[in-house]
């Protein structure tokens, strides 16, 4: 069977989707709400424990269906993204949807954190670290990331 030959799930017909779903439901994980990993949603209560006013899928554009996992609010708001490979690398078109999402969120004013599953999962309270450190440092007139002095 040639490459060419392969049809992706999302471009069968709605009745041939059902059908694979109702004969094939172990490959779907149908028990979880969403498609969070584990360990986002570990790092999610992680940073919520030390940020206690973090807003989990805050929806920061007006007119839009962006939402960014988590949000630190005020004068120079941050989003806090959680990539992992799946969802946001497997396909052009998801590759290409981050990068737009990214790019409105930075010209509204967003300053956007991205963390990796592996980030999350190997240095989780280094992750939380540089949230913390990017959310004073932003609220601090005259200082800038990276800055010394």
């Amino acid at each position: 069977m040639g490459r060419s030959s392969l049809v992706r799930y999302a471009q069968l017909p709605q009745t041939a989707q059902r059908q694979i779903r109702s004969e094939h439901p172990h490959l779907f994980k149908a028990s979880r709400t969403s498609n969070a990993s584990p360990h986002a949603e570990d790092f999610g209560h992680l940073l919520m424990r030390h940020i206690p006013h973090i807003q989990k899928g805050y929806r920061p554009l007006q007119g839009r269906k962006i939402a960014v996992d988590y949000a630190l609010l005020g004068d120079f708001p941050i989003a806090i993204e959680i990539d992992g490979y799946r969802p946001h690398g497997l396909s052009l078109k998801g590759f290409q949807n981050d990068r737009q999402r990214q790019n409105l969120l930075v010209m509204a004013g967003w300053r956007v954190l991205r963390f990796t599953i592996r980030d999350i999962r190997n240095h989780a309270d280094a992750c939380v670290q540089l949230v913390l450190q990017a959310s004073t440092t932003v609220n601090q007139p005259g200082k800038h990331m990276g800055a010394t002095g």
